[in-house]
């Protein structure tokens, strides 16, 4: 299982430059239909 770690700051940056949260990323990696 992965573990996924982030700050606050990050978070918010990821989020006004690309439209995604970390926690709707992380559902991406979760999800058990993806191949990475």
């Amino acid at each position: 299982m992965l573990e996924f770690k982030w700050d606050d700051a990050k978070a918010a940056a990821n989020f006004r430059k690309y439209g995604v949260t970390f926690e709707q990323a992380v559902h991406a990696f979760r999800d058990s239909f993806n191949e990475i």
